[in-house]
């Protein structure tokens, strides 16, 4: 699956690393995800949110939103991914996590990210 860009819309989104952040009450897993444009090269910050009960044909069971940043904060956003991604990290890096994407939430609004399907393969 080819992620779409919300910047420049340009196929080439490449998601770099990651941290878990475990459940809440709304969501099952929740994602803090650094990501870079190989096309436009912006630098983005994203939240990758899905509910248990995930159903294709359903909107409100996955978020993926993206929020532009700059080199500054992407880089301090790093010290707390890992690569690879573990399914349990430090409670310190699950809690600044946690802070990067409220601030960023605060400070603007987020920008959906679109995938480009995996062609079909046929009989």
């Amino acid at each position: 699956m080819t992620l779409i860009c919300p910047v420049c819309g340009a196929p080439g989104l490449e998601l770099r690393d990651a941290i878990e952040l475990g459940p809440d009450l709304m969501w099952d897993e929740r994602t803090m995800q650094r990501a870079r444009c190989t096309q436009c090269r912006s630098l983005l910050i994203c939240s990758y949110l899905e509910k248990r009960n995930y159903h294709p044909d359903r909107d409100d069971t996955v978020s993926h939103t993206a929020f532009k940043t700059g080199s500054m904060v992407w880089a301090v956003a790093g010290l707390v991914c890992q690569k690879p991604q573990r399914r349990r990290a430090a409670l310190w890096w699950v809690r600044f996590g946690e802070w990067v994407l409220k601030a960023m939430r605060k400070r603007k609004a987020g920008l959906p990210i679109r995938y480009v399907p995996p062609p079909r393969i046929s009989d």
